[in-house]
């Protein structure tokens, strides 16, 4: 699980955003909730992304 606020320390709030915004569309991160993140699994029979256990 990834928290927004953990990558703003190496990055500006916006750079951070566009990042998150572009691994969330591409199915990598899945968002959680508000600057809530989580590596994502894609499922292979519908192709949508859900969060990944371990």
């Amino acid at each position: 699980m990834f928290l927004r606020r953990d990558f703003t320390v190496s990055a500006s709030p916006e750079a951070v955003r566009k990042a998150l915004t572009r691994l969330q569309e591409e199915g990598t991160l899945v968002r959680i909730g508000q600057g809530i993140y989580a590596r994502a699994r894609r499922s292979r029979l519908s192709g949508d992304s859900f969060p990944k256990e371990g």
